[in-house]
């Protein structure tokens, strides 16, 4: 059995073998991951309506009544979902809170992007080239800001107890407890 010698064009056919394998695997996922929710949201529905798709049974409690789009940002990027809708009442996922396009780790990365240096603007168009247009505005950007310095405010006037030690970097105050071992 010959080896194989990866010199000359043989280098640049297996980058481009490779390249393909990469997009290919990546749209796999999408669609995987697109099916899991979309599964997973069937199931809750199942779960809480009391019987699947057109079976009968005693312990259903709603009817289905179609379907509605909803889209989910995540940080691996855009889902879009077909969320389950019944007639009589409201259901709520455990997939997504209601109002909330955004995964949490989206914002911790749109924070982070935010506090390195973009501008809301910046920031709006840096994620509209990774997920496409319009999965952040400006607006929603300097929104995520304030809840983290709404947090970071809470944190910073949280009292302290047990004789705290405060340490101060780069003029910034942060907090730390002292505890204090006895000889036993």
């Amino acid at each position: 059995m010959e080896t194989l010698c990866f010199t000359g064009n043989y280098t640049k056919r297996f980058a481009r073998v490779k390249e393909f394998s990469n997009e290919t695997a990546e749209i796999v996922l999408d669609e995987f991951l697109k099916h899991f929710c979309n599964t997973w949201l069937e199931e809750e529905f199942t779960l809480q309506s009391g019987a699947d798709w057109c079976e009968r049974s005693n312990t259903r409690q709603d009817i289905r009544a179609g379907h509605y789009p909803r889209t989910i940002i995540t940080t691996r990027g855009v889902i879009e979902l077909s969320v389950s809708r019944g007639v009589k009442g409201k259901y709520t996922y455990t997939l997504f809170k209601r109002f909330k396009r955004k995964t949490e780790r989206f914002e911790e990365i749109v924070i982070d992007a935010l506090l390195k240096g973009h501008s809301g603007r910046k920031a709006s168009a840096f994620f509209a080239k990774f997920f496409g247009k319009h999965t952040l505005s400006h607006q929603s950007a300097l929104q995520a800001m304030r809840h983290f310095d709404y947090g970071l405010n809470r944190w910073k006037n949280k009292s302290l107890r047990d004789g705290a030690i405060i340490l101060v970097l780069d003029a910034v105050c942060l907090k730390r407890r002292h505890t204090i071992l006895k000889d036993s």
